[in-house]
């Protein structure tokens, strides 16, 4: 499944969330000061929050985006789950079952082919809230060619309010200009997302 959202120019890099919600990237420490802390993963410590509900989840399909083009992130591994949110059966839509606050945490890695040309790269990383890109990242990639190829991820977080049917994604763009396309990670500590509710 994909939606066409676009490639941004160099002006539109680093497009921030909505008004209301905050985000942190791979730093670790949410920005205006607000103490959101990201595990070794990249992603929420839950144990910081005893009382939340937290489901996560890993994807191990090795999806392959051409160039230009964009994909939703299908999170095909359970690693825990909780009533709060169910997921579609497509793997790359999550379902809230419940109002309350949200925190939503994931990394998002991806690989140029091994042989590739080396070359420029935008990647660009989307949390989607019912259709609608919530918080957006991109940034120009040094591609790497030869036999090694190149890696680049980026952990992404958001604090909102959720209600029960609205849906959640991960979208993944990118564009080479050599025209090679993308893979995402497979290995355990990549493409992982969590989705904790922390209050009502």
């Amino acid at each position: 499944m994909s939606q066409n959202y676009g490639i941004p120019s160099i002006g539109q890099v680093g497009v921030g969330p909505s008004a209301g919600n905050f985000t942190a990237s791979s730093t670790g420490v949410a920005d205006a000061g607000k103490g959101v802390e990201l595990g070794v993963d990249g992603l929420i410590d839950s144990s910081m929050l005893p009382q939340s509900l937290t489901a996560k989840y890993r994807s191990a399909v090795g999806q392959n985006i051409a160039s230009g083009g964009n994909a939703f992130v299908q999170y095909d591994t359970d690693i825990t789950t909780g009533s709060h949110v169910t997921k579609n059966a497509g793997n790359d839509t999550f379902t809230i079952n419940e109002d309350g606050l949200y925190i939503i945490t994931g990394v998002i890695y991806s690989v140029s082919p091994v042989g590739g040309v080396g070359s420029g790269s935008f990647v660009e990383y989307r949390i989607v809230i019912n259709g609608a890109a919530e918080y957006a990242h991109a940034e120009a990639v040094d591609v790497v060619g030869g036999n090694t190829g190149d890696s680049h991820g980026k952990s992404l977080a958001m604090v909102q309010t959720l209600s029960a049917g609205d849906t959640i994604q991960f979208l993944f763009a990118h564009n080479n200009t050599d025209g090679d396309s993308r893979s995402l990670a497979t290995d355990d500590r990549r493409n992982k997302i969590t989705i904790t509710k922390i209050g009502v």
